[in-house]
C-alpha cells in the first residue's frame, strides 16, 4: 500500500508496519487488553494473555500484515485482514473518537475488495460496546452470536459481517442495504402486492411477528427514490449448528423477473458466506419459486402438501455455503 497522509477525513497516515514497530503495536495490544478486555474477562484471561506472551507471539509472526495508523509519529491504531476477516482493529485507548477507527476499517474493507471478496467478518464480544457502535454504524450485521469459548467468560461472541461494494453488483434498481424499524409499512407493502400467488393471506400475521422480533439480519433493497423494492432476511438454525435459514424474501411485483431477487438471494450468501460458521443454508419456499431456487444451486428435500396453508405447498430445499465461497 501507498502511505496515506493524514487530513480532516482522515485524521491519521495508515502506512504498512514496518520491524522497529513491533513493541510499539504489542505495548498497543497491552493498552486495550487492559483497558477493554480485562475488565470484563475472568483473571485467568488475563493471566493467560501475559504469561503466555499472546501479543508478542502475535506481532512476531503477522506484523508484516498489519497496517498501522500513525499520528505525530506515534502508532495510534492498526489493524489486520487474513483473507476476508478482519482478525484484528485496535485503537489506542488514549485516542479513541477521533476517527482512527473507521479510517482502519474502510481501508482493510477496500483491501478485502481489491483480492476480490464481497464481503469481510469480524467477531466483537458483546461487552465491547464502543467497537459493536462502530461497526454498526458502518453497515455492519450480526450474523450469530454464540458463548464464548476463547476466553472461558459468560459472555457471548458476536460474529459481525459487512457487504462490499466491488463495482459488479448485478444490474437493477437502488443498493442493497439492513433493514430498518421504519421499513416495517414499505416491507408489508411488499407482502400485500405478493398475495395470493406467492403467500397466503394469513401468513400476514406471521410476518408482523417476525418483523417484530428480527433474530437475524434483514436486509432490504431500494430504488433511487429510497423505495424498499425487495426485502429478505437469514437467521441461525437453532436446532442445527452450521445450518442458516433463508427468511421471508419477496420482490415488488412491479419487478418481478427483473434480477431483483437474484440479487437478494446473493448478497445474502454472501453475508453467510463471509463466515465459518454455517455449512448449510435451508429454505422453505413455495412451487412458484421452486426453480428460481434450483438455478441457484438448491435441490428440493421434500415437498409438504399444504405446508404453508390450505392449497399453499411448502418445497423444502437446501445447498452448501462451500459452493458460495
Amino acid at each position: 500500500m501507498t502511505d496515506a497522509e493524514p487530513s480532516a477525513a482522515m485524521p491519521a497516515r495508515l502506512r504498512l508496519a514496518r520491524s522497529s514497530d513491533r513493541q510499539a503495536l504489542v505495548d498497543l495490544l497491552h493498552a486495550t487488553w487492559r483497558t477493554t478486555f480485562a475488565p470484563h474477562l475472568p483473571g485467568t484471561a488475563t493471566t493467560t494473555f501475559f504469561e503466555r506472551k499472546i501479543a508478542e507471539t502475535y506481532i512476531a509472526r503477522d506484523w508484516p500484515e498489519v497496517v498501522v495508523a500513525e499520528m505525530d509519529g506515534v502508532i495510534a491504531g492498526l489493524a489486520h485482514l487474513e483473507d476476508r476477516l478482519i482478525a484484528t482493529l485496535h485503537v489506542a485507548p488514549g485516542l479513541w473518537r477521533r476517527g482512527i477507527g473507521r479510517q482502519l476499517l474502510q481501508h482493510v474493507e477496500r483491501e478485502a475488495v481489491a483480492r476480490g471478496h464481497r464481503a469481510v467478518v469480524l467477531q466483537v464480544e458483546d461487552f465491547n460496546a464502543r467497537a459493536i457502535d462502530l461497526y454498526r454504524r458502518n453497515d455492519y450485521v450480526e450474523i450469530a452470536r454464540r458463548p464464548d469459548r476463547e476466553f472461558g467468560s459468560d459472555g457471548r461472541s458476536i460474529t459481525m459481517a459487512k457487504l462490499l461494494d466491488d463495482g459488479s453488483a448485478i444490474d437493477g434498481p437502488g443498493m442493497v442495504r439492513a433493514w430498518r424499524p421504519d421499513d416495517r409499512a414499505q416491507c408489508l407493502a411488499l407482502f400485500d402486492g405478493n398475495v395470493p400467488d406467492y403467500f397466503a393471506p394469513k401468513e400476514r400475521a406471521d410476518f408482523i411477528a417476525f418483523l417484530d422480533d428480527l433474530r437475524g439480519p434483514y436486509l432490504v433493497i431500494e430504488d433511487a427514490a429510497g423505495n424498499v423494492v425487495a426485502c429478505g432476511g437469514f437467521q441461525a438454525d437453532d436446532r442445527n449448528e452450521g445450518v442458516v435459514v433463508l427468511c421471508w424474501g419477496m420482490v415488488d411485483r412491479r419487478y418481478h423477473r427483473a434480477g431483483l431477487g437474484r440479487r437478494l438471494l446473493q448478497a445474502r450468501l454472501d453475508l453467510i458466506a463471509a463466515s465459518d460458521l454455517f455449512t448449510t443454508v435451508t429454505i422453505e419456499t413455495t412451487p412458484f419459486s421452486r426453480g428460481f431456487f434450483e438455478r441457484a444451486g438448491f435441490v428440493c428435500t421434500q415437498v409438504v402438501s399444504d405446508g404453508f396453508a390450505p392449497g399453499y405447498d411448502r418445497v423444502d430445499m437446501q445447498r452448501p455455503i462451500g459452493a458460495v465461497r
